[in-house]
């Protein structure tokens, strides 16, 4: 009976080391995982500040693109004058070379 005893002992130990491992490598585990948990919040708050400016510039390049097409013609409208004035500038100054 000594030796059934001292081999259930043995057992005991055997599985109370190996429940002591298990729970270790839980504990490691957990820590990890609440790290990650921690990690992504992160991330979350990160990503939906991106989307809350993302967000705020879609609407602003709403408001351009709603102003664009008179943009459009202003420059048109611009750049015609210059090109006119350019012509005008340039027809002074043959006038006075075919004047002198």
């Amino acid at each position: 009976m000594t030796s059934e005893n001292q081999d259930d002992k043995d057992l005991i130990n055997y599985r109370l080391s190996r429940i002591d491992d298990t729970l270790e490598a839980m504990a490691k585990n957990l820590e990890r995982l609440t790290t990650l948990e921690l990690r992504h919040a992160t991330t979350r708050e990160e990503i939906d500040k991106v989307v809350k400016a993302v967000n705020s510039h879609d609407h602003r390049i709403k408001a351009v693109e709603i102003e664009m097409p008179m943009l459009k013609t202003i420059k048109g409208w611009v750049v015609g004058a210059v090109l006119f004035m350019v012509a005008m500038v340039g027809a002074a100054v043959i006038k006075m070379i075919l004047n002198a």
